[in-house]
């Protein structure tokens, strides 16, 4: 399995929006739409009517757990998002477009902040919890709100599932400072990074997703 560090990922995707011309909303849309596949597929083929619950930051991460939720409820998934809103400011970039998208297609979005009883519940019975909290530009200690929530989270009897890396790990080192999803499997996007081979116990079985990167990128790795 080929990995990369996180340096390299954030290469390859500049790479693929100034070189080659894609839109990096097209980069997260494919990766959303490939999570989503991948789910459907190997957990709900047979039952769609399973609670699936998407737990996301206000990053990139979040952003393709948004995406994932969209093209989840399009398909019939009884699936429902949580995200943790900026500690200062506003939502931005391509978390608040899809945020929009998700209010226009009618997707199931709600903040958490300080009372997680509602999350607490809800994961409670879920199938599935989806991690996609934080990404790959993670480094040290974990803030208390998210500490909390990979808490909650942990707690759940379901499927667990991280969106390219389980949130509180470091994606080059492997390391983590005590709060970090444990999940049954780690959706890798575009490349698995390093610090999931070497942190195979947090991750679960690893799996890459193609996000749209182009070939010769692809063949450079």
């Amino acid at each position: 399995m080929k990995t990369v560090t996180s340096q390299k990922m954030r290469e390859l995707e500049t790479a693929a929006v100034k070189e080659f011309g894609i839109d990096e909303d097209v980069l997260m849309e494919h990766a959303g739409r490939s999570a989503a596949e991948e789910i459907l597929n190997c957990f709900l083929s047979e039952n769609k009517e399973k609670k699936v619950i998407i737990v996301c930051g206000h990053g990139g991460n979040g952003g393709d757990g948004l995406v994932c939720g969209r093209y989840l409820m399009e398909r019939g998934v009884d699936v429902y998002c949580y995200i943790i809103p900026p500690f200062q400011g506003s939502y931005k970039g391509l978390v608040l477009k899809n945020l929009k998208r998700a209010f226009f297609s009618h997707l199931s979005v709600k903040e958490i902040y300080q009372n997680l009883s509602d999350l607490k519940n809800s994961v409670a019975d879920a199938y599935i919890v989806i991690d996609a909290l934080l990404g790959i530009g993670f480094k040290g200690e974990v803030k208390k709100n998210y500490k909390e929530t990979i808490e909650v989270l942990n707690s759940s009897p379901s499927i667990k599932i991280a969106f390219d890396i389980p949130s509180g790990l470091n994606a080059d080192s492997g390391q983590n400072e005590g709060a970090v999803f444990k999940a049954d499997y780690t959706y890798a996007m575009g490349f698995a990074k390093q610090g999931c081979l070497k942190a195979k116990d947090i991750c679960g079985e690893i799996k890459v997703l193609n996000i749209g990167l182009p070939k010769e990128l692809l063949s450079k790795v």
